[in-house]
């Protein structure tokens, strides 16, 4: 019995040419996409901390850490907007 020869994915997704705005970024635009994100994700952390400060049953605080992200994030858009700057 002949094996049938395998069919190529003929997507647009798959082929190479079909991509060409993903080209990649120099390092200070990489450092600004992360800063951006790291701030984004600042204001999130610090949008759900004032939530459970705001809580109405006092024994239910959750279990995400809202403060250390918050200050993490934020700590990683300052070094990395500094990195951006530099490069």
């Amino acid at each position: 019995m002949a094996e049938r020869p395998r069919r190529r994915n003929r997507s647009p997704l798959f082929r190479r040419s079909a991509r060409p705005h993903l080209a990649p970024m120099d390092p200070s635009t990489q450092f600004w996409v992360v800063a951006a994100a790291a701030a984004a994700l600042a204001v999130l952390a610090g949008w759900a901390d004032a939530r459970r400060a705001r809580r109405r049953d006092v024994d239910r605080p959750g279990w995400v850490p809202w403060q250390p992200i918050l200050i993490l994030a934020m700590m990683a858009a300052v070094v990395s907007a500094a990195l951006a700057l530099m490069v």
